[in-house]
This record gives structure tokens, C-alpha cells and sequence, in this order.
């Protein structure tokens, strides 16, 4: 079974790819000091200060590919086949 779907399927079911954030890099390094307090810690120990900035940081790299375009991204790299079988790619 093969999955596919284009650029086009994507922008015609309302997928946004680029977006504003709805709150700033301060309230979610806040956030972030809530939850260490939450868990009993205490954000403003020595190996705890720049936790909430390393969070924010990492979350922002993670989900950064939420804001990529997938025209730019995939460079024109869909094609269609009419193929249907497995491709196997042995010592590369």
C-alpha cells in the first residue's frame, strides 16, 4: 500500500505553514518555570537558571518545521509512479 499526497491536497485541507506565535519567548520561559516549581524544584538553583530558555530554545528547533513551506522543502522532489512494490537500497 502506498500512501501519497501533494503540496496541493495539503494547502486544500487548510494546513497552515506559517504562523505567529500567540504568546512571546518570556511567558513561555515562565511556563516552563511553573512547571519545574510544579515539580518541587527550584528554577533559580545553579543547574536549573537557564533551564526555561534551553526548553524554549529546543522546543522552538523541534517544531520548527512547522513553519517550513513544503514547496520550498520539497523542491519539486514529488513525482508520481505508477510502481507499487518496495524499493530495497542494500549497503549504501
Amino acid at each position: 500500500m502506498t500512501l501519497s499526497i501533494s503540496p496541493n491536497d495539503i494547502r486544500k485541507q487548510g494546513v497552515i505553514t506559517e504562523s505567529k506565535p500567540p504568546v512571546s519567548e518570556a511567558e513561555m520561559q515562565q511556563a516552563v518555570r511553573t512547571l519545574l516549581l510544579g515539580m518541587g524544584e527550584d528554577p533559580d538553583r545553579e543547574g536549573l537558571r537557564d533551564t526555561p530558555k534551553r526548553v524554549v530554545k529546543a522546543l522552538k528547533f523541534l517544531t520548527s518545521g512547522y513553519q517550513q513551506s513544503l514547496d520550498e522543502l520539497l523542491n519539486g522532489a514529488v513525482f508520481h509512479e505508477d510502481a507499487n512494490e518496495m524499493v530495497l537500497v542494500r549497503d549504501i
